[in-house]
């Protein structure tokens, strides 16, 4: 670890270790909504959002552009007290990157023009939440529990306060609060220390700046009343909260173990009542925030039809429980165990280092902080956990706020008075992939690393497309029930198995492939290894389980109109693949999820558990010989046999299939879809550089669609394979009254692709940003062994996957990619749009 003071208030600290080459880079500033006086509501967002519109030596999105063309992702994000700006990058184009961030902090152009059509983009935004259910719920709870204090605002601002913000007032907070005087920069990745403070010096140096002191003090309310809101959701959403202090690390540690016995897993106190035993809701997490000023923990209820007063009042007796001591050691050892895995699991990404380096040097004056939180977090025992519980959820400092569905009949009850993990060893030296094949003919593919983490990913063909339409839903009811238990032990037991291990085990389906996954803590894999394979060899498919499942999923069902967008997708992939499992939507219909059974569920399952038809992918801290014995175990029980599917025929439609659907929200989006590419086909890669000239912040869509004309805050398009085609989406949000313009404008620049040659750069900077990207995301176990899985399964090149992906995506040249786009994005195959009713 390298640090720097700077004389004129800034502090640099860089961790130079890594394996892979990927850097990250975060310019943290200590500035948020909670600085904004009154009046300019919104202008610390509203300014993250103009850093982008032009710097001293970048254009519209050129600094997007930049760093996406050295291969890298920029970001930023504004909280109540803080603004970040960051990036992964090739490590070895960190100073340079490094450079782009110093400008977007310290030489904004402002524009007014800029500023114009920023601000249509952000008033999308804010039009955008009012239709997210989750954030209308989290910005009410945060005004009821902290009136009068910059806390209880939107982070965001609202339409009237972003409308006023005038240029020079933006500037004027800018040249306040943005300066390397109030900032930390942090890198983490194996990059050349000394280029990084040399860039750090030259363009973060200069005078002293005096630093303003934002804080201000936040009473906590006493005696809120509830807060119930209709705004015409489906879902009824209520979130409980009390005040729980502002930022202190020891008593942060002791409040996340708390929300872990509490509510962090299947096996916890509230998850085992309210969504298992009493079928009260569909789900429930336990959270804190703790900002500067203030904080709070929560229980959020996603609440069963009818079931939210009795949701409530089973989890104030549940809390209530935890305050007298009813919490068991298990409950505590477990969540401690959850805490220590996650945290080893976060921190395989250079990403995740340098945001809480900085981070917790902002926070704590600590950039260790991590370590000091995971010495707290071994050393909370149960009589903390109850104690905090006892002072924290006191009747007369509840804050309660309820979503409710417009038809439900809610009822607030009244309020209820009350009556350490083995350090992990030194990772071993990474090694090459390795492929095997056990006896039974089950392929393996090891890859040992440093890391504290073990991943297991078992994929085979099925799916979607191993299920008639009919069936539609089979493959999400089995992903779901695959972890409610096995012979011998119910899903509350098996959950407790696994979450005292501080293991995460789970199960997803796609269009055509299952994957089953294992994340292990390093030296405990070899035992939740067999709880591993006990769920893939003796799932219980209980059928209490199941009706349980098929409550949940008919209840998503029901709550579909507060997703639009979804019910159009689904309603125009009806259209274009009819009679085939493509058009059936994932999650089932009312009629196909009534049709699911037991004996059906174990059908599924055992046509996909044969030993020719699966792959194990295993990638972590692990040896690889002991690794492959306890395979061998696991799996030898295994029959022969594989799926085999043979591709079904998929005809464009003869003229563009439309699909309109109707909405009382606020945004409206148009959704187009042209043919793409056959998943692991050679045109898959062209596909993926075609989306990126069209995508990301440096795209022709986000320049043109947003920059220009201001039509949307979001937009996008992305490839989704499949095994009988792909399908290139496009999408954007926008004003109700500009649908129509938006609509045109997508297929327009979609369709142009091909029509001339790529612009100087474009390819290259798409190719850079995918391959960044890829680097990226494989610094994580789990999507190395994911990546291994599926190559080995789709293309049976599993031990070079990393090195065939980055190959077909340079071998990709311009007419590739025109080529591709003039075959394909000439006409699209559907539009859904989604209309607001006046």
């Amino acid at each position: 670890m390298v640090h720097q003071a700077f004389d004129n208030g800034l502090r640099v600290w860089v961790d130079p270790s890594g394996e892979t080459d990927v850097a990250a880079i975060y310019l943290w500033v200590r500035a948020g909504a909670s600085c904004e006086p009154p009046g300019l509501e919104g202008a610390a967002h509203l300014l993250e959002h103009m850093v982008f519109k032009g710097t001293r030596s970048h254009g519209v999105g050129g600094v997007a552009h930049a760093i996406e063309a050295m291969g890298g992702d920029l970001n930023a994000f504004t909280s109540f007290d803080d603004t970040a700006f960051h990036c992964t990058v090739p490590a070895s184009r960190a100073p340079e990157a490094l450079a782009v961030l110093a400008e977007m902090l310290c030489a904004p152009l402002l524009d007014a023009d800029e500023l114009e059509r920023e601000r249509l983009v952000v008033l999308e935004e804010i039009r955008g939440g009012e239709d997210d259910p989750d954030l209308v719920l989290a910005e009410a709870t945060w005004a009821r529990a902290f009136p009068g204090h910059p806390y209880g605002r939107p982070v965001i601002g609202t339409v009237q306060t972003v409308s006023a913000i005038g240029r020079d007032a933006l500037a004027a907070f800018w040249e306040r609060w943005y300066h390397p005087a109030n900032a930390v920069l942090s890198v983490a990745g194996p990059v050349d220390v000394e280029a990084v403070l040399a860039v750090a010096r030259d363009s973060l140096g200069g005078p002293a700046r005096s630093v303003p002191d934002a804080r201000r003090e936040a009473q906590p309310p006493t005696h809120v009343a509830p807060s119930v809101i209709r705004r015409g959701f489906e879902a009824t959403l209520v979130e409980l909260s009390w005040p729980c202090g502002a930022v202190d690390i020891a008593r942060e540690a002791v409040l996340d173990v708390l929300c872990g016995a509490l509510g962090g897993g299947r096996s916890a106190p509230l998850e085992a009542r309210l969504r298992r035993r009493e079928g009260l809701v569909q789900s429930v997490s336990v959270g804190t925030a703790t900002e500067r000023d203030g904080g709070l923990i929560s229980v959020t209820l996603h609440a069963h039809a009818g079931q939210a007063g009795a949701a409530v009042a089973a989890t104030r007796e549940e809390l209530s429980r935890a305050a007298d001591g009813g919490l068991s050691e298990a409950d505590v050892a477990r969540a401690r165990a959850g805490i220590v895995a996650g945290l080893a699991t976060r921190r395989e990404s250079v990403d995740a280092r340098a945001s809480d380096l900085a981070g917790d040097v902002v926070k704590y004056a600590d950039p260790q902080a991590w370590r000091a939180y995971l010495r707290h977090v071994e050393a909370v025992t149960h009589a903390d956990v109850t104690a905090a519980a006892r002072a924290l959820f006191r009747p007369d400092a509840e804050v309660l706020v309820a979503l409710v569905a417009d038809d439900d009949t809610f009822e607030i009850p009244a309020p209820r008075e009350r009556a350490s993990p083995r350090a992990p060893a030194r990772g071993e030296a990474s090694r090459e992939p390795s492929r095997h094949v056990l006896p039974n003919g089950v392929r393996v593919l090891l890859e040992p690393t440093a890391s504290e983490v073990v991943a297991v990913r078992v994929a085979g063909l099925g799916g979607a497309r191993a299920v008639a339409p009919s069936a539609a839903g089979r493959g999400s009811a089995w992903a779901r029930m695959l972890t409610r238990g096995v012979q011998g032990l119910d899903a509350h037991a098996f959950a407790c198995e696994v979450e005292a291990l501080g293991a995460g085990m789970g199960a997803t389906t796609g269009r055509a492939a299952q994957v089953v996954r294992g994340d292990f803590v390093r030296g405990n894999w070899a035992e939740a290894m067999g709880l591993l394979g006990d769920m893939l060899r003796v799932p219980s498919f209980d059928r209490d389980e199941l009706e349980r499942v098929r409550t949940e999923m008919l209840a998503a069902l029901d709550e579909r109109d507060d997703e639009p967008e979804q019910v159009a997708t689904e309603r125009l992939a009806a259209r274009l693949y009819p009679g085939h499992p493509y058009g059936a939507p994932a999650g089932g219909t009312r009629a196909s999820l009534g049709r699911l059974t037991p004996a059906g569920l174990s059908a599924y399952h055992a046509a996909w558990a044969r030993a020719d038809n699966l792959v194990v992918a295993v990638s972590g801290g692990f040896d690889p010989d002991v690794m492959l014995r306890r395979l061998g175990r696991c799996f030898a029980w295994l029959p022969p046999g594989r799926a085999v599917f043979r591709p079904a025929v998929v005809r464009a439609p003869a003229s563009v299939e439309r699909v309109r659907v109707r909405t009382d929200r606020e945004q409206a989006h148009v959704i187009a879809v042209w043919p793409g590419a056959r998943a692991w086909s050679d045109a898959q890669p062209v596909v993926e550089i075609a989306t990126g000239v069209l995508g990301g912040q440096g795209g022709r869509l986000f320049m043109r669609l947003r920059e220009q004309h201001g039509l949307a805050y979001q937009v996008g398009v992305q490839g989704n394979e499949g095994w009988d085609t792909g399908i290139v989406v496009g999408t954007v949000s926008t004003d109700p009254a500009r649908i129509d313009e938006a609509e045109r404008r997508l297929v327009d620049e979609v369709g142009g692709l091909g029509a001339a040659p790529l612009e100087d750069g474009e390819l290259e900077r798409a190719r850079a940003a995918a391959l960044g990207a890829l680097d990226a995301e494989l610094q994580a176990a789990g999507a190395r062994a994911t990546l291994m899985a599926l190559a080995e399964l789709h293309r049976g090149e599993g031990v070079d996957a990393v090195r065939g992906v980055r190959a077909r995506l340079a071998r990709v040249g311009h007419e590739d990619v025109r080529a591709w786009a003039t075959r394909a994005l000439g006409r699209p195959w559907g539009i859904a749009r989604v209309e607001v009713t006046s």
